[in-house]
């Protein structure tokens, strides 16, 4: 387990990893439909916010990426 990390798990557990992945896309299709929302609307305040979320998302994903192929699961 990595502590003080975005999620704290074994890396080593590809089924736990697998089904962390599959959380992670969800996450990701709700966060582009909320930017999408936003953009229909016009919603400058919630298209920013979207957009920002989107960003730290995917920072977040690059770390987690970076762990995971360290480990020898390869997460795409």
């Amino acid at each position: 387990m990595i502590e003080g990390e975005p999620y704290d798990f074994e890396y080593y557990d590809h089924d736990e990893l697998d089904k962390f992945k599959a959380r992670r896309s969800e996450k990701y299709v709700r966060l582009v439909k909320a930017y999408s929302q936003a953009k229909t609307k016009s919603d400058e305040k919630a298209t920013k916010k979207a957009a920002t979320a989107i960003l730290r998302f995917r920072e977040e994903e690059d770390v987690i990426k970076e762990k995971c192929r360290a480990t020898g699961y390869f997460w795409s």
